[in-house]
């Protein structure tokens, strides 16, 4: 063997190694006590910031008096909404092929005793009703167009929705 053979074979040698030891280095980062998916006590969770459910009812109340206000032949908007409970959270799932279908698990993060689901988000509260006053005169189509623009805007049944004209 020539020792440009010889050279050139350190070489290798050399770059297998570099390679190996990113290679492990890699798996401890990933699985090792304190790695990216390891145990995440200092790791800070990004907090999100959701309006209370007053305020998100105070939200809710001032985008229907908008929509309602420009409505042809309608003044003097005010509105009140109930909720049905407050924020739900949402986890991230997979679903898993079972003997008997599918069954959906959630996704979990972290790893021994710190393995949580993954959190992805918060269903606002479910709206309960809806009241509206406003001045209307006694048109029944306004009143309806009323309702179907709130049910339309707001994804609710028109069945939670009543509204009633407001004194002169």
């Amino acid at each position: 063997m020539s020792n440009f053979d010889k050279i050139l074979n350190k070489k290798y040698l050399k770059i297998i190694l570099m390679l190996l030891c990113g290679v492990i280095g890699i798996f401890l980062l990933v699985s090792g006590d304190g790695g990216v998916f390891g145990k995440n006590d200092d790791v800070d969770k990004p907090e999100c910031e959701l309006p209370s459910a007053e305020e998100y009812e105070e939200q809710v109340e001032k985008k229907i008096v908008r929509l309602c206000s420009s409505v042809k032949g309608v003044d003097n908007v005010s509105a009140v909404v109930t909720l049905g409970g407050g924020y739900n959270a949402i986890y991230a799932q997979q679903s898993q092929a079972s003997s008997g279908g599918y069954r959906n698990e959630f996704v979990l993060v972290g790893g021994g005793t710190n393995e949580e689901p993954l959190l992805i988000g918060y269903k606002p509260p479910d709206i309960a009703g809806i009241g509206i006053i406003c001045t209307m005169g006694s048109d029944e189509y306004v009143k309806c167009e009323i309702i179907s623009l709130v049910s339309a805007a707001l994804g609710i049944s028109p069945s939670k929705i009543y509204v009633a004209t407001a004194k002169k």
